[in-house]
């Protein structure tokens, strides 16, 4: 979510597989050949059972997403996220500074994603193509994923996770305001989200072995 509201903020919208033949495989993991069947199909229940948490939380977030964007662009919360995203750059800047570049490119994107997706009306001359807009939101999910690490990062410092904070509460009081249901359902997004992670956290376990 952090690293698509950076992405956002011009207009303040918006977190190899080796194959080994079985026998060499059970005898490094240790298994039984019933063992590693059984870890076998838990693993496949569980990644049935994260697609379906992902698929849920999906659903319950797109409800609420015309009412997050109003929430973002409420004068106060604005105030607030300027406030965390200078917060995050001071760290940056501070520890990561090769990161910076990253913080610029996502901002940048989200002009583009704004100009491809949002109701702005293009010259004959401007139209947006299928494969512009799949450029760009190719372009904006690497972005994601190379910022992510120093996020992370950022996260753990006790003045960016103040400004987080305060980000958060903003932005929930004002979904609340606009919508009286909004923190019914974004406390049914934080369950799911806390049941995806521990599945996240079971499938680890399995994968490392016994």
């Amino acid at each position: 979510m952090i690293a698509r509201m950076f992405a956002a903020r011009p207009s303040r919208r918006s977190f190899g597989t080796l194959l080994l033949p079985i026998g060499a495989l059970l005898v490094a993991s240790g298994c039984t050949p019933s063992e590693a069947s059984l870890r076998a199909d838990e693993l496949a229940s569980l990644r049935q059972e994260r697609s379906q948490l992902i698929e849920r939380f999906s659903n319950t977030q797109s409800g609420i997403r015309r009412i997050q964007a109003a929430a973002l662009d409420a004068p106060g919360v604005s105030m607030v996220q300027d406030s965390f995203y200078a917060e995050v750059r001071r760290f940056m800047q501070r520890e990561y500074p090769e990161a910076i570049e990253l913080l610029d490119r996502a901002e940048r994107i989200g002009a583009d994603v704004e100009r491809v997706s949002g109701p702005v009306e293009l010259e004959p001359d401007e139209a947006v193509t299928r494969d512009e807009q799949q450029a760009v939101v190719g372009e904006l999910q690497e972005t994601e994923r190379d910022l992510r690490p120093y996020l992370e990062r950022a996260m753990t410092d006790p003045l960016v996770q103040t400004a987080f904070a305060e980000l958060q509460d903003s932005l929930i009081a004002e979904m609340a305001r606009l919508d009286p249901n909004a923190p019914r359902t974004i406390q049914r997004m934080t369950d799911t989200a806390e049941q995806i992670r521990q599945v996240d956290i079971r499938i680890a376990e399995l994968q490392r072995g016994p």
